[in-house]
């Protein structure tokens, strides 16, 4: 399928299943995908666009072009990702403000997502969202350097259960947001431990 429309703003695309399907559309400002099979997604625009958001979407091959440096929302849930290559597709999004990946799968299981490169790239942040599978070294890696996020005001953080590691990945995030006003922790506590030698 292929598309082309000069004064197309807004799409919604839901419930599809093509091969490819290429878009294009020089001043679209907002893309939303929703469980949607795509082989390959592309879109042709002159970087008009601001809100990205892809919602349960398979997609083998995605480019939404090199005109990214006015995107001031993206939103990521329940989608697979090479995580290098989708930085490298928003790095240039310098006027970000939203950042949101909610239960997103990593293509390579040693892949993690870089904090302090997100800090760097985006720095006019203010809403960050964050919620994938939580490993040591992915922790570790993504706590190192001194990086902050000083214009995050609100942090929302997730997992399946929360326990020791997610307690210690909240605790070097807040660390590293001095004017966080607001945040929201979602997820199971994990089955508390009896402490020793209680007294009841």
């Amino acid at each position: 399928m292929e598309l082309s429309s000069a004064s197309l703003k807004d799409i919604y695309v839901e419930a599809i299943s093509l091969d490819k399907f290429i878009l294009e559309a020089d001043g679209i400002e907002k893309l939303h995908l929703k469980d949607c099979t795509l082989e390959v997604f592309e879109l042709v625009s002159k970087g008009t666009l601001r809100f990205l958001k892809i919602d349960d979407v398979s997609v083998i091959q995605l480019d939404i072009g090199e005109g990214t440096e006015n995107l001031e929302i993206v939103d990521v849930s329940n989608f697979t990702i090479m995580w290098p290559k989708f930085h490298h597709m928003i790095s240039r999004s310098s006027k970000l403000r939203r950042l949101r990946l909610w239960g997103v799968v990593f293509d390579d299981e040693d892949e993690v997502v870089d904090l302090e490169t997100i800090s760097s790239c985006f720095p006019l942040l203010s809403h960050l969202s964050l919620c994938y599978d939580l490993k040591d070294g992915a922790v570790q890696y993504g706590l190192q350097g001194s990086f902050q996020f000083e214009n995050v005001v609100v942090l929302e953080l997730g997992w399946t259960v929360i326990g020791d590691l997610f307690s210690h990945w909240v605790a070097g995030l807040l660390e590293r947001c001095l004017n966080l006003k607001r945040l929201v922790i979602y997820g199971v506590v994990s089955r508390p431990r009896p402490m020793k030698n209680a007294k009841c």
